[in-house]
């Protein structure tokens, strides 16, 4: 990666990157996910590195212990409250403080913003790259000082790499702890059966009419089992694998509310704006959708579904699903393990991964402390333990060893006998490249990928823009409300008038002022542009 040179922009800004932000995306919880950042950090900070902290200069017995309150996105296992209780033994001995962890369901997708509507006590919270400008002018975030890093997390602080300080720069102003790793997870993998793939001589999948011909298969000849357990929260993924790696574009957001439809392409440094969704290439995706739904590929009730892929797809009632790369070799192991009659296989996207790729935002899996806690300090040297403290560190990424993860050596590890009881929220934060353990049980395919992405990478400068939305918020809120009214049923396929149904809600768009949006952000993009330097 190039060094980056940024002359901040005065105006208030959000990312604008692919990102994971739906429930089960943007990072991973299980062992699989330690190999996606085999490649080192960035050398280059925001400051010297130091080796203490304020609170090891005091002693221990002079310090009040604190418990510190954390909310995180997800259902949890029934191992959490163990590993949690671990940590908290390690971390009131080291630096006198604990936590209390409390999650919110995966299905309750507003779940963390309500509750910074609510004004509850919330000592920190995790965010991805598209929330954290929203909420960070909506006051809910304390800004964060080089002085006060250097003073509670100085070794921390030096690890971070200066384009990952850049991203979370709003105004001027930090207000996340970034995270320390390179991933590449907006890029969408399969997991299948590779048994029924075989069993009706379908080839290995290397393309959307491979695909399409498995999920016929499964669908004309497996009466038990659904060929993809579709519902409103996965609806865009499809399109992922079947339209936008094969025509290597960029949207603007990843939920496509910021400017509906509206995206670039991806080598394309100027990010000359085009409404994507007036191309042939996207009539094509939405007319087969409507053909798939038909074909019986997911069920006509989809957008009422309230079960996670994943599970359907580990007890044997769906023959795909889809996430990031990780996340998906993660599935394709426990499935292995549970059934290895299934011979479950890995995919990266349906063209076999011949996209370009770009790298995620560093900014995408943030540690962000909110402006109503009293304790900004101790949540800063509380981070630094977890993350430059091996023990620490594995017990909140992967369990406790021997029975979430083993130990195999100096920087290595594998699945543990009870990997799939540890988890299941959002603890991506803690993603650091120099801590991970590579797993000695990764898929080959998935770390050969992961090799290929490094060789592939391109840096494009309109990836790093920030678009501060606050001029135009009342014209985003509504789109925000016409893609939920329209959206996933196109993604499905659910409108066999799917032409008048996309004529419709473009017109809706049109109305509630996307072209005003389209302005603003073209506006703020030149300035992003002229001040944006790779060297």
């Amino acid at each position: 990666m190039k060094k980056v040179t940024i002359l901040f922009l005065a105006a208030l800004m959000v990312i604008s990157m692919a990102s994971c932000g739906s429930p089960t995306t943007g990072g991973n919880t299980t062992a699989e996910a330690q190999t996606t950042a085999a490649a080192p950090a960035q050398t280059t900070t925001a400051a010297p590195a130091q080796t203490t902290s304020s609170a090891a200069a005091e002693e221990p017995a002079e310090r009040e212990m604190v418990d510190l309150v954390f909310y995180w996105q997800g259902d949890g296992r029934v191992d959490n409250e163990r590993v949690w209780t671990a940590l908290n033994e390690l971390t009131a001995d080291a630096i006198q403080t604990t936590a209390t962890h409390n999650l919110i369901s995966w299905s309750n997708s507003n779940g963390i913003d309500l509750l910074i509507a609510s004004g509850d006590y919330v000592d920190a919270t995790y965010a991805s790259a598209g929330a954290y400008g929203r909420r960070v002018q909506q006051g809910a975030y304390a800004e964060l000082t080089e002085e006060m890093m250097l003073a509670h997390m100085p070794d921390l602080y030096a690890k971070i790499p200066m384009l990952a300080w850049a991203q979370a720069t709003i105004d001027g102003k930090v207000y996340a702890i970034p995270n320390i790793s390179e991933e590449w997870s907006y890029y969408r993998a399969i997991a299948l059966r590779g048994d029924l793939r075989e069993k009706y001589g379908v080839p290995e999948i290397t393309s959307v009419d491979i695909l399409e011909q498995y999920l016929q298969e499964v669908a004309d000849n497996e009466p038990g089992i659904l060929p993809w357990d579709a519902n409103a929260g996965y609806a865009y993924y499809m399109r992922q694998i079947v339209m936008d790696q094969e025509v290597d574009w960029m949207f603007c957001s990843q939920n496509m509310s910021m400017i509906p439809g509206y995206g670039y392409e991806t080598r394309d440094d100027s990010g000359e704006l085009f409404n994507v969704y007036d191309t042939k290439e996207f009539h094509d995706y939405l007319a087969k959708m409507v053909d798939w739904r038909k074909r019986g590929f997911w069920s006509a009730n989809a957008l009422n579904n309230d079960k996670r892929q994943q599970d359907s797809f580990q007890n044997g009632t769906s023959a795909i699903a889809m996430e990031n790369n990780g996340t998906v070799a993660s599935w394709v192991r426990q499935a292995n393990t549970a059934h290895p009659d299934w011979e479950a296989e890995f995919y990266d996207s349906a063209n076999n991964g011949g996209f370009t790729v770009l790298q995620t935002s560093f900014l995408n899996n943030s540690f962000c402390i909110m402006s109503v806690s009293d304790q900004v300090g101790r949540a800063m040297e509380w981070l630094q333990f977890l993350k430059c403290n091996d023990e620490a560190f594995m017990l909140m990424r992967s369990g406790i060893e021997g029975e979430h993860w083993i130990d195999e050596g100096p920087g290595l590890m594998s699945t543990g006998p009870k990997s799939g009881d540890y988890g299941d929220y959002t603890n991506w934060w803690m993603s650091q490249v120099d801590m991970h353990r590579q797993a000695t049980d990764a898929l080959p395919v998935y770390l050969d990928n992961i090799e290929s992405y490094k060789n592939r990478t391109f840096v494009n400068k309109v990836y790093y823009f920030l678009f501060n939305q606050e001029p135009v918020a009342a014209e985003i809120a509504a789109m925000t409300n016409i893609t939920s009214e329209y959206l996933n049923g196109l993604f499905l396929g659910m409108y066999d008038d799917w032409e008048g149904t996309l004529a419709t809600m473009q017109a809706a768009y049109d109305s509630a002022g996307r072209q005003k949006v389209v302005d603003e952000y073209n506006s703020q993009l030149a300035a992003h542009l002229e001040n944006f330097v790779l060297d």
